[in-house]
Parts: structure tokens; C-alpha cells; sequence
């Protein structure tokens, strides 16, 4: 199991998409975990034996003031 952030250069959604926690179970495809916002980014830095994974992610777009980044675990990343 590993977690990680995609990340992309900022751009005008929907053409460049904002940075994206993920998480990889170990076999199969990487699975996106949400972000507080549509317009927020969001990264994962921890995960545990559980399927907790740690992270941060923003209420909303940070490129326009309008976003405050707040830390994250997300409890059922993988269930």
C-alpha cells in the first residue's frame, strides 16, 4: 500500500487539473481520494495498516485566495 500526490502545473480547470491525493492498494490501479473542494488540491503523505491515509487538502482554489489548506485523514481510502 503506498500513498503520494499527482501533481500538475496549475492551469484553467477543467483543461490542467489540480494536484490529487492517491492511494495504491498494492496491485490495481491507483484510486483518487476526494478533496474538501472541486477547485481544491489535495495531497497524501502517510498512510497506515488500517487504509488511513494522511494528508492536507484546500476548502477551495488556493491559486485565487479563496482557499485555506487544512490537514486531512481519510478514513475509508480504500473501502
Amino acid at each position: 500500500m503506498a500513498v503520494g500526490t499527482a501533481m500538475f502545473p496549475y492551469g484553467i480547470p477543467p483543461i490542467t487539473p489540480v494536484d490529487q491525493a492517491q492511494i495504491w492498494p498494492g496491485s490495481g490501479p491507483m484510486r483518487t481520494l476526494p478533496s474538501l473542494a472541486p477547485d481544491g488540491p489535495a495531497g497524501a503523505e502517510a498512510v497506515n495498516d488500517q487504509a488511513r491515509a494522511g494528508g492536507w487538502a484546500y476548502d477551495g482554489d488556493p491559486y485565487d485566495g479563496a482557499g485555506a489548506p487544512h490537514p486531512v485523514i481519510w478514513t475509508c481510502a480504500l473501502g
